[in-house]
C-alpha cells in the first residue's frame, strides 16, 4: 500500500469522523461550513474545527492527487480543487463580512466543480459521482433533510466521490 494511498484514506477517516460528531451533536446542519457556526455558538474556539478538518484534508489529499494526475494535461485540476477547498476553509465566516463570504461561496463552488471535473477527466470515474449522488438523494429523502439541507448532501457528494475516486484509482490504477 503507498504512501499516498494511506494518506487519502486518512483525509476520508477524518472527513467521516468529523461528519459523524457534527451528525450526533447537531443533527443535519445546512451546510458542511454551517459546523463553523454551530461550533462556535457551542465553544468559540470550537469554530476552528472546521478550517482545520479543510486544510487537513488538502494536506493528505494533495500527493495522491499530484501522483495520479502526473501524466496528466490536466492536472491543475488538482491544484485548483486543492486551492478552493484551502480557501473554502480560510474564509470559514461566509455569514460574516461580503469579502469572506465572497471567498467563502467562490471558493466552496469551485472546489466542487474542479474536483468532480478531475473526478470525470483524469481519474475517469465519473460513475462514483452518479452513486453518491443517487445515495445522498434517497438519503435526504428519507431523513426528509432534502430542502432544508440540499447543500450539504451536494457538498457530501463531492466529497465522497473525491474520496473515493482517489482512493480507487490509487489502488487500481496507478
Amino acid at each position: 500500500m503507498s504512501w499516498t494511498l494511506i494518506c487519502a484514506a486518512i483525509a476520508f477517516l477524518i472527513y467521516m469522523i468529523y461528519n459523524a460528531i457534527v451528525l450526533k451533536q447537531f443533527g443535519i446542519p445546512n451546510s458542511l461550513s454551517d459546523t463553523y457556526y454551530l461550533y462556535q455558538a457551542k465553544k468559540p474556539w470550537m469554530r476552528f474545527l472546521f478550517p482545520i478538518m479543510m486544510f487537513s484534508i488538502v494536506a493528505l489529499l494533495m500527493p495522491a492527487w499530484l501522483e495520479i494526475s502526473a501524466f496528466s494535461n490536466l492536472q491543475f485540476l488538482a491544484f485548483l480543487a486543492a486551492g478552493s477547498i484551502a480557501f473554502t476553509g480560510a474564509a470559514p465566516a461566509f455569514k460574516g463580512n461580503v469579502m469572506e463570504s465572497t471567498i467563502h461561496s467562490v471558493s466552496a463552488i469551485g472546489a466542487a466543480i474542479f474536483s468532480l471535473a478531475w473526478i470525470i477527466f483524469v481519474s475517469k470515474t465519473w460513475i462514483l459521482i452518479i452513486i453518491w449522488f443517487i445515495t445522498f438523494i434517497v438519503i435526504s429523502l428519507l431523513t426528509k433533510s432534502l430542502n432544508r439541507a440540499r447543500i450539504y448532501w451536494l457538498e457530501n457528494v463531492a466529497f465522497f466521490s473525491t474520496f473515493l475516486s482517489i482512493i480507487f484509482t490509487s489502488i487500481f490504477i496507478v
